[in-house]
């Protein structure tokens, strides 16, 4: 019986592999959330897209030639198109829910309470990303 040292054992060299240092920059609560939120939104979108297309053609291919394999690669994408739906679906709900919490909270006097990056806490989200657009653009001005 051989070992499994000698059945892992290759001549070829191992090559190291170096990922480029990936450097976040924080710009206040408020402005991260909503470019995360651009961000994660966008590639969900782009997700469920390419999986569009990927079950489009699994499902021909399940068609055309039915085998086991085609038939679960093809329920496989269905689900992974699912879920990636799913998720943002609730993204969507998890920022309606952060955007409410943060609209309904006031100071002792009535006044809305601004952020830790000094906005004003808006009712909607296209009210905050409106305002941090203006805001860089009045910056790069």
């Amino acid at each position: 019986m051989k070992k499994a040292e000698d059945i892992f054992e290759s001549d070829e060299e191992i090559k190291e592999v170096q990922l480029d240092e990936v450097k976040v920059d924080s710009k206040g609560t408020s402005i991260d959330m909503a470019e995360d939120y651009n961000f994660v939104r966008e590639k969900l979108i782009k997700s469920i897209v390419r999986g569009s297309e990927i079950i489009d053609e699994a499902t021909k291919e399940a068609k055309t030639v039915p085998s086991a394999r085609a038939i679960e690669s093809a329920s496989g994408a269905v689900k992974a198109l699912t879920d990636v739906s799913k998720a943002l679906i609730e993204l969507h709900e998890k920022m309606r829910s952060i955007e409410k919490e943060r609209y309904n909270k006031t100071s002792q006097d009535g006044e809305p309470i601004g952020d830790d990056a000094g906005v004003l806490l808006k009712s909607t989200l296209s009210d905050l990303l409106k305002s941090i657009n203006e805001e860089e653009k009045e910056s790069k001005e």
